[in-house]
């Protein structure tokens, strides 16, 4: 695959040319490569797979840049020759991360807190929290973003009788929906 860049010659080709190059323009670049031909080989399960995640992902992404607010944030971090649209794509593909959950200052008293570090490609969109105790639901929540942009907290509203055998989850969203999770034995 070969790039143009400013060329007079090929400056806005697109398409095919003698059935053996394609032309393609993104942005203020040409690009030229061989015609893509079609396989009688069947796919396999993995490339189906692939499809298949190919499709969600477009199909996030198109819904994705039909809200306007949405759209802003993926065009705040598209790169030069890159869309909304672009970015919204790749977004769908990547989970996110937690990198800590920070249950030391939790008590089980009302007040006490509970810090989750976490990060997306694009952006966290929510943090749920929960408190059980064995299979005793205690609280659950939405936790609250830092003005760092990496801390979330969650407050504790509720009292929790006995910190013995209680275990904190933190379920962090990003905006395609995607979830990540983690558990912590108080």
């Amino acid at each position: 695959m070969a790039e143009s860049k400013g060329n007079i010659v090929t400056s806005g080709l697109s398409g095919l040319l003698g059935r053996m190059l394609v032309f393609r323009t993104r942005g203020d670049k040409t690009i030229v490569a061989t015609r893509p031909r079609k396989t009688n080989i069947p796919p396999t399960e993995d490339q189906l797979n692939v499809r298949q995640l190919f499709s969600d992902a477009v199909t996030y992404a198109r819904a994705a840049v039909l809200n306007e607010t949405i759209k802003a944030l993926y065009q705040l971090k598209a790169k030069p020759n890159q869309s909304a649209f672009n970015v919204a794509t790749a977004d769908f593909y990547v989970l996110p991360e937690i990198r800590l959950l920070d249950v030391s200052a939790y008590t089980g008293e009302i007040g006490s807190k509970i810090l989750i570090q976490a990060i997306d490609d694009v952006k966290v969109s929510k943090i749920k929290v929960s408190i059980k105790n064995g299979n005793t639901v205690i609280e659950e929540g939405l936790a609250t973003a830092l003005p760092n942009g990496l801390d979330w907290e969650y407050i504790a509203k509720v009292k929790n009788p006995s910190l013995v055998g209680s275990q904190v989850t933190a379920v962090v969203s990003d905006l395609p929906g995607h979830h990540t999770n983690a558990n912590k034995e108080i």
